[in-house]
């Protein structure tokens, strides 16, 4: 009996097992790959004696938001770009290789909460675009990013009060109708 209820051993065996293995799941280490394009620019740059130029720059960052290293990172790219057109910051490892009209892009490890910024600029016909990212522990999650505003530090603690105190209140409400359904079960 659990809480004056009937229960087979079995369920209970059962239940706590997938339980314990969610929990396990939830909180080991593993490497949680993301990339997200911060956003690019185009310029129109003129001279006095030449005719413009069209300058578009791109970026593309890769964040490993995991609590393990990830390793053999690969940005994929739909064509070559001149080595002198490509930065990457932080400075880290790298390769840069040619494979059948594409340039992949190699970073051998990329360490808990590090990201690498890759960035591309072109003046020729545009910029290459990216066919994928992937790791050695599969391809990675791409998320959308934007600019949101900050707000002030009271204002943030009043909506942290308030999720917490809504928080309670569901905690409450769950718990008070669990217990009148046991009690009812029970007589």
């Amino acid at each position: 009996m659990i809480f004056g209820l009937d229960v087979e051993p079995i369920f209970v065996s059962v239940f706590g097992t997938l339980v314990a293995a969610i929990v396990s799941r939830v909180v080991s280490a593993r490497a949680r790959l993301v990339v997200f394009f911060p956003g690019g620019q185009s310029f129109r740059i003129s001279s006095s004696t030449d005719e413009p130029i069209d300058l578009q720059t791109f970026t593309v960052t890769v964040e490993n938001a995991g609590r393990k290293p990830t390793k053999n990172v690969e940005v994929t790219l739909s064509r070559h770009l001149p080595i002198d057109q490509i930065a990457i910051t932080p400075a880290i490892n790298n390769r840069i290789e040619d494979r059948a009209g594409e340039m992949v892009i190699h970073i051998p490890v990329l360490g808990p909460r590090e990201h690498a910024a890759i960035q591309f600029c072109s003046f020729q016909d545009g910029l290459p675009n990216v066919l994928n990212v992937r790791s050695d522990d599969g391809r990675v999650k791409e998320i959308s990013v934007h600019l949101q505003r900050v707000f002030q530090k009271p204002f943030l603690w009043l909506i942290g009060i308030s999720m917490f105190t809504g928080f309670a209140f569901l905690l409450w409400a769950f718990a008070s109708i669990t217990i009148y359904f046991v009690e009812r079960a029970v007589s």
